[in-house]
């Protein structure tokens, strides 16, 4: 025999099983509800990492431009840092620059 909980919400009265049935089912829904919030938290996740991905990859694009145009502008060539002028001075200086120099010169007026 089956005792009757009388439930007072509903005005209805409900047997044991009746009530664990329900409770079950709303550690299933629980479950669900859980099994959503992580689905939608990964969903948020790769979301802020394409979003990143794009941020990114514009710094890139707009790094490599700026770069692109400080390398075609010759007011940045008139520096050489220290460590690099004794290189630049050897090789300026060296007898196949000027020998490299004087076949462009011919060839270019040629």
């Amino acid at each position: 025999m089956s005792a009757i909980v009388p439930n007072h919400d509903e005005g209805q009265t409900r047997t044991p099983r009746m009530l664990c049935n329900r409770f079950c089912q709303r550690m299933e829904d629980d479950v669900h509800s859980t099994t959503s919030l992580q689905e939608r938290a990964e969903k948020r996740k790769k979301l802020y990492q394409k979003s990143e991905e794009k941020i990114h990859a514009k710094e890139l694009e707009q790094t490599q431009a700026k770069s692109k145009g400080e390398e075609n502008n010759p007011a940045t060539w008139k520096s050489v840092s220290e460590e690099c002028a004794g290189y630049m001075r050897e090789f300026l200086t060296d007898l196949a620059y000027c020998s490299n120099v004087e076949v462009v010169a011919r060839e270019a007026t040629a």
